[in-house]
């Protein structure tokens, strides 16, 4: 509490604290004795408006603290005093630490914006994986249609590749934004990690030096290509902060057999062979008192504005997801290291040369209904299927395609449809098809997923998922699967 002319009269322990001053040194001194001239004249002039306004008034100040370079934030409460004659004596003034807010409500609008940042993404990556569906499918008919000795076919060739690594560009873009349904599948972790090293050094910078070591004959894992994506960009992107000036970062691959020794120092691992990856850099490591936090969501050691504290508890949840583990190894030194164990799988070159030797997919003859609202996946996904013999019913939006389906008289084998389209989503539509038809099979395909479809609707084992843009060859593949599988006679 302060005199009307700025002098202090009392104050609390509280306020000793951050004054550094107890309360009998205190009493007397004013603003300009305690803290620099601007902030002593800004508390100045807030003290005269609550005498001149004789009002209660809220502020909400900033305090540098110069030992350690940290702001504390805080919201005070100032009002007039008045003695029992109902005198103004004084101004009272009650703050309290705001800091944790702050730094919560600068977390969540970071973590808005990228919720917003990934939206747009999915949104562009939707309508860009449709184009790109159109052009691949048109490319693969017009394919059939020329021999392979002649020149066009060549020039054919060369488009769909480049369409393919526009989509493989796109599906990158999802995997920053995690707006992708995990899809894992056979992985070798030396060809992914390969085809993103182009992007990572930029990403990093030309001060820093990327060094690739890949180990030969590196074993499998299943999980889903753009989640290994997600797991390097984060951890380059620590790992370029943490390097001052010019550095280095190496990725390597390696197989290990953890035993049950090794095993002790690793929380949830068990006894097997895995796939270890390692990303070390040359950066100030991790000061050992907030190593055992940096997994946690939300916890930084970035000023504010600067990190979300997501990066790194993303890898976390990514490594849990796929049964994996990770370490973290570091000094001050040396930097850090994060060593990452995935579960090796058995490998499947024996099935994949059975495949390559058999015979094309063969062609059917069932009802399947069909539900895109974009026109041209509509039209050239009806080519692709009803030249393999299939009856298509086609309809450009969901409603048309519950007409069609209640007005056809034959049984309808397979329901193919998008998921995010007007009127209604592509796993409703499975839902009211399958009142009527418990044993009804789906196929939901879509560029942009995350948000729209549960864990269930892509589990069920009479329902598959394909992701835009895709091939005639794995879209009969994928259909010829489902319509073989026995559909039980008891719904």
């Amino acid at each position: 509490m302060k005199n009307t002319d700025g002098t202090f009269l009392m104050c609390n322990s509280q306020f000793e604290k951050l004054a550094g001053l107890p309360q009998e040194k205190l009493i007397g001194k004013t603003d300009h004795d305690l803290f620099p001239p601007e902030r002593a004249e800004t508390f100045g002039q807030q003290d005269q408006y609550v005498i001149q306004k004789r009002a209660t008034t809220t502020y909400k100040e900033t305090l540098h603290h110069a030992e350690t370079d940290t702001d504390n934030f805080y919201e005070t409460i100032k009002t007039p005093v008045y003695s029992h004659e109902n005198q103004l004596i004084g101004v009272l003034g009650i703050a309290r630490d705001i800091t944790e807010r702050v730094k919560l409500e600068s977390t969540l609008r970071q973590a808005q914006k990228l919720d917003s940042i990934g939206q747009l993404a999915g949104g562009v990556a939707h309508d860009f994986n449709n184009m790109l569906m159109g052009i691949m499918g048109y490319i693969e008919l017009s394919k059939t249609e020329i021999s392979t000795d002649h020149p066009v076919h060549a020039c054919l060739d060369e488009m769909y590749c480049i369409a393919q690594r526009s989509a493989d560009l796109t599906r990158k873009l999802l995997g920053f934004a995690r707006k992708q349904i995990k899809a894992p599948v056979e992985l070798n972790l030396n060809e992914t990690i390969h085809g993103m090293l182009k992007m990572l050094r930029r990403l990093i910078g030309e001060d820093i030096e990327l060094n690739w070591e890949p180990a030969d004959h590196l074993g499998k894992v299943l999980m889903d290509p753009s989640q290994v994506d997600q797991i390097l960009v984060n951890l380059c992107v620590n790992a370029r902060d943490a390097i001052e000036g010019i550095g280095k970062i190496w990725i390597t691959t390696s197989n290990v057999q953890l035993d049950a020794a090794a095993c002790a120092l690793i929380p949830e691992a068990t006894p097997g062979d895995y796939v270890l990856l390692t990303v070390t850099d040359t950066g100030n490591g991790l000061d050992p008192k907030i190593a055992d936090h940096i997994f946690e969501p939300f916890f930084t050691t970035k000023n504010i504005g600067e990190g979300t504290g997501l990066g790194l508890s993303t890898v976390h949840g990514i490594i849990k997801q796929n049964a994996g583990h990770i370490q973290v190894q570091n000094t001050k030194e040396n930097g850090a290291s994060f060593l990452i164990y995935f579960p090796q799988i058995a490998s499947e070159n024996e099935t994949r040369t059975v495949e390559a030797s058999a015979p094309p997919i063969g062609k059917g003859t069932e009802t399947l209904l069909l539900i895109e609202d974009e026109h041209t996946i509509l039209e050239i996904t009806t080519l692709l299927l009803e030249k393999q013999g299939y009856e298509v019913l086609a309809a450009s939006s969901p409603l048309a395609g519950l007409k069609l389906a209640q007005n056809h008289p034959k049984k309808i084998d397979l329901l193919i449809t998008d998921v995010v389209m007007p009127e209604m989503s592509g796993p409703d539509i499975a839902k009211k098809l399958m009142t009527q038809d418990p044993n009804l099979k789906c196929i939901f395909m879509s560029g942009y997923t995350a948000d729209f479809m549960a864990p269930e609707d892509i589990q069920n084992p009479q329902t598959a998922f394909l992701r835009k843009p895709f091939d005639g060859h794995a879209l009969n593949q994928v259909v010829r699967k489902l319509l073989d599988i026995p559909t039980s006679p008891f719904p």
